[in-house]
C-alpha cells in the first residue's frame, strides 16, 4: 500500500481532503499544478468505455469535450488505502458509482483520517491499520 501521490514519479504524501480523509493525489497534483518528470494517472476519459464492468459506460466522449476530465480516481479493491497505480482506475460519476455499489465499496470502505495514522507509519499495511483500531 502506498500513502503517497497516486501520480507516476511522484513521491509526495496524500493530500487530506478536509474531511480529514485521504484523497489519492498530493495537494499539489490534486490542484492541476504538476511538476516536471511527474506523470497524471488521469486521462480525463472512463476506462470502462469498452464495458469491461459489465456495463457500458453512458458518457459519450465523441459528443465534445464537455465529459472529458470530469472523471474520478476508483480504487478497483475499494481499499482507499490501497494507493499503488495498479490499483487505481479512471472512471466517470455514473461508471464510479455503478462498480462501487456492485462491488459493496461504500459498506466495507475503511474511512481513515490521516492523522489516525501516526508519522511513522508511511504505508500502513491491514496488520498495522487493524493495530490502530480499523476493521478493514
Amino acid at each position: 500500500m502506498k500513502n503517497v501521490c497516486a501520480n507516476y514519479g511522484c513521491n509526495s504524501k496524500r493530500h487530506d481532503n478536509g474531511n480529514g480523509k485521504l484523497r489519492p493525489l498530493c495537494g499539489t497534483c490534486h490542484l492541476g499544478k504538476i511538476r516536471k518528470n511527474i506523470k497524471p494517472i488521469k486521462t480525463g476519459i472512463c476506462s470502462n468505455q469498452n464495458g469491461r464492468l459489465g456495463h457500458l459506460c453512458p458518457t459519450d466522449y465523441s459528443e465534445g469535450s464537455i465529459a472529458i476530465g470530469l472523471t474520478e480516481l476508483d480504487h478497483i479493491d475499494g481499499n482507499c488505502m490501497n494507493n499503488s497505480p495498479n490499483n487505481i482506475q479512471e472512471l466517470c460519476r455514473p461508471c464510479h458509482i455503478a462498480k462501487s455499489k456492485k462491488n459493496g465499496d461504500f459498506s466495507r470502505q475503511v474511512h481513515i483520517k490521516s492523522s489516525d495514522i501516526p508519522p511513522t507509519i508511511v504505508n500502513p499495511s491491514p496488520a498495522q491499520l487493524k493495530a490502530l483500531g480499523f476493521s478493514l
